[in-house]
């Protein structure tokens, strides 16, 4: 009798071990799945950078940090026109085609955000005057030298 009591003892024991170890497994997968919508919230889903309320989020921080920030902003220009004139397919390849290149041409010390429509936002922390000139002529080189579907960019500034 006291070995089926013991056996019981240990397949309850057993089973509770197994019972925990799914919550543990359910409790991670769940805290991966709200990593990923909150990742999601702050990102745009056509180019992958920032969108308004991520770039608010990191702005907001360091402004709380009283850390120095410097703000580069750009917009494509005549960009109604070529959405009108190619179609929204198209106007969606280029702002992706934006999007990536200030990404790729930012690393991984600035953040790059869709503002709007067509206006991208970088946000530079600790940058002073000299490395703020840089990284826009990193940025204005990046796209003088890209060719986005086989079209020569031209008059860039």
């Amino acid at each position: 009798m006291y070995g089926r009591a013991q056996d019981a003892g240990l397949r309850r024991g057993l089973r509770e071990l197994q019972d925990a170890d799914q919550a543990r497994r359910r409790a991670d997968e769940f805290e991966a799945r709200a990593k990923r919508l909150a990742d999601q919230a702050h990102r745009d889903a056509l180019t992958g950078v920032l969108n308004r309320r991520g770039f608010g989020r990191h702005l907001e921080s360091m402004l709380e940090q009283r850390r120095s920030v410097a703000l580069v902003v750009l917009d494509v220009d005549h960009f109604k026109q070529f959405n009108d004139s190619f179609g929204h397919e198209a106007g969606d390849t280029v702002i992706r085609f934006v999007g990536s290149i200030l990404a790729q041409a930012a690393g991984s010390n600035f953040f790059v955000a869709r503002h709007g429509g067509e206006e991208f936002v970088l946000l530079l922390p600790n940058t002073d005057a000299d490395q703020f000139t840089s990284c826009c002529e990193r940025l204005r080189e990046a796209f003088a030298n890209a060719e986005p579907v086989g079209v020569q960019v031209r008059n860039l500034s």
